[in-house]
Formats: C-alpha cells, sequence, structure tokens
C-alpha cells in the first residue's frame, strides 16, 4: 500500500471525524448527514467527496465524514472502539459500510456481525444503514457472486440498503469494455470505478435516478469522461440498483467459529 495515500486518508479522517479515542467533530448541520465506515477502497480517489460533488449537481446538498482506513476489516473498527463515538455524535442519516470482497465465511460472519453493531448504534440516533458491495480483484471475476451475496446478506440481516456497486462494475464493463474501473494494481479503484461507485450509491442515498442527472454531472473527479460514457455508466448503476435483490439470499447463519489470526 502506498504509505503517502495512508498518510493522507489518516490525516483527513482525524480532521474530520477523529480516530481511536480522540475527540467527534464539531455538531453536524442539519439535513443529509452520510457517514463512511470502510478502508482503502472508500478513500482512493475520495469517494465520500466524489458522492458529495456529485450531488451537489443535482442541488441535494449532502454531507459527508468517514472512517477508512487501509487494510482494515469493519470487525476491527468495532473491535478498536473507533467507530462508537462516531456514530453516537448524532446527526447521521446513513451510515455507508464498505468491506473488500468477502469471500471467505469466516470473513463474511465478521461483516454480517460489524454491521449488525453498526446498525444497532446507528438506529439507537436514528440513521439507517447502507451496505456498499465492492468487486473482486481483477484476476478474481469468478468471485463475484460470493460478493454480492455477502453483502447483500449483510444488508438484509439488518434490514438495510444494498448497494452492488460490484454488480454496476459487471454491467459497465459488459457493456463498454473500453472502461478502465480498475486501477493499476488491479484491486483498488480508477477515478472512473470511482465514479460508478458513487452513482451506485447516490440512487440508494437520495432515492433519485442518475440517469437523469444533469450534464456537469460528467465532470466530477473524471473530467476526461464522454458523454456517452457517462451515460453507460449512468445506465449500469441504475440497472445494478433495479436488479439488487434478483437473487435472495438464504437467512445468514454463521458458517464457522472465530478463528485468531484470519485477516478479511
Amino acid at each position: 500500500m502506498d504509505g503517502a495515500i495512508i498518510v493522507v486518508a489518516v490525516a483527513s479522517i482525524a480532521a474530520a471525524c477523529g480516530t481511536g479515542g480522540a475527540s467527534p467533530a464539531a455538531p453536524l448541520p442539519p439535513g443529509h448527514n452520510l457517514l463512511f465506515v470502510g478502508n482503502s477502497l472508500t478513500y482512493t480517489n475520495d469517494l465520500p467527496g466524489m458522492l458529495q460533488a456529485l450531488a451537489a449537481t443535482d442541488s441535494y446538498a449532502l454531507q459527508v465524514r468517514s472512517l477508512a482506513l487501509a487494510d482494515h476489516a469493519l470487525i476491527d473498527y468495532v473491535k478498536e472502539g473507533s467507530v462508537q463515538p462516531l456514530i453516537a455524535q448524532g446527526g447521521w442519516e446513513y451510515i455507508i459500510s464498505q468491506q473488500g470482497p468477502t469471500t471467505l465465511p469466516i470473513c463474511r460472519d465478521t461483516m454480517v456481525m460489524a454491521v449488525q453493531e453498526v446498525d444497532r448504534l446507528g438506529r439507537a440516533i436514528g440513521a439507517r444503514s447502507v451496505v456498499m458491495m465492492s468487486w473482486p480483484a481483477v484476476t478474481r471475476p469468478g468471485d463475484l457472486a460470493a460478493v454480492h451475496t455477502s453483502a447483500q446478506m449483510a444488508a438484509v440481516t439488518v434490514g438495510g440498503a444494498f448497494a452492488p456497486v460490484g454488480d454496476a462494475w459487471q454491467s459497465a464493463m459488459s457493456a463498454d469494455p473500453s472502461l478502465v474501473l480498475y486501477g493499476p494494481d488491479g484491486y483498488h479503484p480508477s477515478a472512473v470505478g470511482t465514479y460508478l461507485a458513487a452513482l451506485v450509491l447516490y440512487e440508494q442515498v437520495t432515492g433519485r435516478d442518475v440517469r437523469a442527472l444533469p450534464p456537469d454531472a460528467t465532470t466530477v473527479g473524471v473530467p476526461g469522461l464522454s458523454r456517452d460514457a457517462v451515460i453507460r455508466l449512468q445506465n449500469a448503476a441504475h440497472r445494478a440498483n433495479v436488479n439488487a435483490f434478483a437473487n435472495p439470499v438464504p437467512v445468514w447463519v454463521p458458517a464457522t467459529p472465530p478463528v485468531p489470526g484470519i485477516t478479511c
């Protein structure tokens, strides 16, 4: 992982939210406030900031903050005690939980348990949970179904919203193989991949159809995109959201006991 990126991410978190036992940020303004809890897939290209900028083009005022550290699973924030004070400060409308691919049963279990705790804390202050599906590494396309199942199962377990970003990626790449959604390492998103994630989340948290976004939405974070490419991305995001629950997942039952040393 690029050390400079980690330093920037940690600095921005400390300024916006505080980490570990640090004091929370200033009280949130009234309105649409979103908290991201994720990792490098969230802070690469600043997904929270891109979502906020995208909303601004549609005259929808979002305020976003994030707790996102490299190589962190959701359960790590719960165990470290860093997420609890951020949620408890109140004022959140949505809490967006993001984890990596999560294909192993033990990782799925800890993801669901962490989302349950985040959701419990969120409900206490009037917030709703959104579980963001990530995507498999470019070398493991066959993992997509398992990635979907883990994120959807976590969302269903808490009665939260489900943002099928990985499905939108697959849809977009199938429609236009020239779209470059992965970054150079074949795992983290390119700016275009982050933009597509923002489109999926925008529909989830606003209820608005991204296909109706104004033309200047194409300049948010990815100014080089053609209008045709943006239309394909918008269509992919909308299609994924519409079909998010096309294949229901079974009720979650823990598959394995906790295993020390497993990193998800």
